[in-house]
């Protein structure tokens, strides 16, 4: 790094944010040099001195090196006085910038004089950025592949988050994309005043009406609205698989449907052997896991629900299935 920098505020601020040049030789000529902005810290430090912050410790090696710096002529934020054992009794000892390499391995000593044990300072960047997670002075796949994935340490820890991770988003899914059901109590109720059963279920009455009579169904639920469907153009019919009923949320249960949800299960399970392990899993995984959380829900036994299914309905599924309802 050098001395030369700007600060970024109106000279007026007491704690600036400073704007300086820096030289990463290891990167390469051609992507060695780079800029770095320096904000002051946070918190305010108890003395005349912020060890806290990139742009507190700047200021004070502008401030210890200064007049090392005028002395020798040069520009180098950092300058030692350097001591060449061969050359010393010719007065080897002399000003000079301080070298790339030069912070790579120090001793320290206690106030007694100990010699403290040696630090790596090449391990405290390390610990740096795995304790703040972000990059410094590199690319963010940088502090991944090189930092943070070579840490065998962390890895633990790193997978129990992306499993947290993971859990949370599955059951944001279910959540947003779960159909909405109804009980026999409900379906009872609506005979009587549909109004709270349509309000829950947000549609109307007529609709609500419509749901009941069966003049909605897709194959294994109900849709609400055709016309505004996730998987199309707004205000155009929706023409993907009835599979995506399963998900999708226009999609409404009933216990009337169950029978054919739960037949529609049970062929899903028995194409198992039927195809590759990949392809069931391209083309059924994700309506097998649907149709067993949405019978879950609904306190549904499958094995009884599809004994009450007619011809009809495993007619209608295995031609879904087979998508011989699909658009072509």
């Amino acid at each position: 790094m050098t001395a030369s920098h700007v600060r970024a505020d109106d000279q007026l601020r007491e704690e600036p944010v400073i704007l300086t040049r820096a030289s990463k030789p290891r990167r390469g000529r051609h992507a060695a040099e780079m800029d770095l902005a320096m904000a002051p810290g946070t918190v305010r430090a108890d003395g005349p001195d912020d060890f806290a912050s990139a742009s507190g410790v700047y200021r004070i090696a502008l401030e210890l090196c200064g007049r090392a710096r005028r002395l020798i002529g040069s520009d180098a934020l950092l300058v030692f006085l350097g001591v060449n054992p061969v050359d010393r009794t010719r007065g080897g000892s002399k000003l000079r910038p301080l070298p790339t390499h030069a912070l790579e391995w120090w001793r320290g000593t206690s106030p007694n004089g100990t010699v403290l044990p040696r630090v790596d300072s090449r391990r405290l960047r390390v610990a740096f950025v795995q304790r703040h997670q972000r990059p410094v002075a590199h690319t963010a796949a940088t502090l991944v592949s090189e930092y943070l994935a070579k840490d065998v340490t962390a890895l633990p820890e790193y997978q129990a988050v992306v499993s947290d991770v993971l859990h949370s988003e599955v059951e944001r899914v279910c959540v947003g994309h779960s159909v909405l059901t109804l009980t026999d109590e409900e379906v009872r109720a609506a005979a009587d005043d549909p109004g709270p059963v349509a309000q829950r279920l947000g549609t109307t009455v007529e609709r609500l009406k419509l749901m009941l009579e069966g003049r909605l169904d897709t194959v294994a639920a109900a849709c609400m609205d055709h016309t505004n469907s996730p998987y199309g153009r707004a205000g155009t019919p929706c023409t993907a698989s009835f599979l995506l009923c399963l998900g999708c949320p226009n999609a409404r249960s009933e216990p009337r449907h169950i029978p054919t949800q739960a037949v529609m299960l049970q062929s899903i399970t028995r194409r198992r052997t039927e195809f590759s392990p990949s392809e069931w899993e391209a083309r059924y995984a994700t309506a097998h896991e649907q149709l067993t959380d949405l019978l879950d829900r609904q306190h549904a036994d499958p094995e009884a629900a599809a004994k009450k299914a007619t011809d009809e309905d495993g007619r209608l599924v295995e031609l879904l299935l087979d998508r011989g309802l699909d658009l072509r």
